[in-house]
């Protein structure tokens, strides 16, 4: 796929990275994280570079590359069974996301989700623009990270009550963190006092938050003292920690 993408033969290219996907559509073989995820990736990066489109039924791997949406139409592939090639290839990120947790394949993943949404003209999910947040946060790359994890937020303003409860605990953890590796402590407080108070109830998020609000005020009272709005601040922290550490005995 790389080679033949390389030397300029998308169409080719195109062919191996469905042959794999539509193989184990097929015959549901597991793939192995030495080899089949990371081709999977690199298929759905070839995708993606293509700007092609995908006509076929996906779930049974009978699934073929044409350069437009138009050529897929002549082929007599029906709406239903058309995609562009950046909506299959953020469907492959999201799999090899959900399938590696907490290893190197899910940065991998995460990196390539991120990618697909910068192109223009593609439309997402609030969970898919936090997964690509989440990517940066584990790379280390905070500042894109915080900027990742607003637009989660500024999504979930027009999301239904059941995504907004699902994502906004995590991603004011996420970005009070980022906040707080960049020694931003006060915004990090703002963070986490929102996750844990506006969506308090949250049975793993809110005591990660909890604890890393009292530690941003009790930094923030450390370095500025005799301050009584920053004393203020911790006071509100040490009570919600502690409401929150009861909470959980």
């Amino acid at each position: 796929m790389e080679a033949l993408a390389s030397s300029g033969q998308i169409s080719e290219a195109c062919r191996f990275a469905l042959h794999l996907y539509n193989t184990q559509k097929r015959e549901g073989f597991v793939f192995s994280r030495e080899l089949g995820y990371p081709a999977l990736l690199i298929g759905a990066k070839t995708l993606l570079d293509s700007g092609g489109w995908i006509g076929g039924n996906l779930s049974s791997g009978e699934s073929e590359w044409f350069q437009s949406e138009e050529e897929a139409k002549d082929s007599r592939h029906s709406r239903r069974n058309r995609i562009a090639c950046a909506d299959l290839a953020l469907k492959i990120a999201q799999q090899v996301n959900t399938e590696n947790q907490g290893n190197i394949l899910q940065v991998r993943a995460q990196k390539l989700i991120s990618e697909i949404i910068a192109r223009p003209g593609v439309e997402v999910q609030p969970a898919v623009l936090y997964e690509a947040a989440e990517g940066h946060y584990n790379e280390g790359n905070n500042e894109a990270a915080i900027a990742g994890l607003k637009q989660v937020l500024d999504a979930l303003d027009d999301a239904d009550e059941a995504t907004r409860i699902e994502l906004a605990p995590k991603t004011y953890y996420y970005l009070g963190r980022s906040y707080q590796q960049l020694d931003r402590h006060l915004e990090a407080i703002m963070a986490f006092r929102e996750g844990v108070t506006t969506y308090r109830g949250d049975p793993e998020f809110d005591a990660y938050s909890a604890q890393q609000l009292y530690k941003s005020a009790d930094r923030m009272r450390k370095t500025i003292r005799d301050d009584e709005h920053i004393m203020a601040m911790f006071s509100e922290a040490e009570t919600i920690a502690a409401q929150l550490s009861e909470a959980n005995k």
